[in-house]
């Protein structure tokens, strides 16, 4: 039987050691062969706009990857005019691979909002929704948190919780610390650093 595939949405501006640090601990603790790292467009829910344009974004992404086999991007939703929907990304992969279980990883502080999502329902139709807690959370979904779920689909939400890993950064830590002149290599690869350098990126404050 094929193992699955999980879709790891972002904007990854830039990409950091604690999005490779969740792709990698998905593989290990879910019944995967390969994790997609879905490279964002125009993410509807966001309330900033891009930052950074799609070209460096996935050039950093290559780079934050290396040669890791089991992590592949997609660049999908950076093709698309308009707001970029997880459904509409979901539906297309599930239409490509019919044979397989389909997983969407998302950090556990984002399920409270996911009711706000486009179409949000019909994600948890389409894959199986693991949410990643930060590390020593003891978080807990409740009905109101995903009030279209019924008993048995909430139960298996919790059940499917992966702590998080230990790594630590954010997105906007990086962005923060380049504008003030702070090292960043303990945040992204040597990689990703020497490419924020060269194109002189997020040296404006976020």
């Amino acid at each position: 039987m094929q193992r699955g595939i999980a879709l790891f949405g972002g904007v990854f501006d830039p990409p950091h050691r604690g999005h490779l640090a969740l792709a990698r601990l998905a593989l290990t603790a879910l019944p995967i062969d390969r994790v997609r790292l879905v490279i964002a467009g125009r993410p509807p829910h966001k309330n900033v706009g891009e930052r950074t344009s799609g070209e460096h974004r996935l050039a950093m992404l290559r780079l934050a990857i290396g040669d890791d086999r089991d992590l592949e991007i997609d660049t999908r939703e950076l093709s698309r005019s308009g707001p970029s929907y997880t459904v509409q990304t979901l539906r297309e992969v599930r239409a490509e691979e019919p044979r397989r279980e389909l997983f969407f990883l998302i950090g556990g502080d984002n399920i409270r909002s996911i009711r706000q999502w486009y179409q949000a329902e019909e994600i948890f139709s389409l894959a199986r929704v693991v949410a990643f807690p930060r590390p020593g959370s003891t978080l807990r979904f409740r009905p109101e948190d995903v009030p279209f779920l019924d008993e048995t689909a909430l139960d298996r939400l919790n059940r499917d919780l992966v702590p998080g890993p230990e790594t630590p950064g954010s997105s906007s830590e990086v962005r923060r610390r380049v504008a003030n002149g702070e090292p960043i290599r303990d945040l992204v690869p040597d990689a990703v650093a020497n490419y924020i350098e060269h194109h002189g990126l997020y040296l404006s404050p976020c």
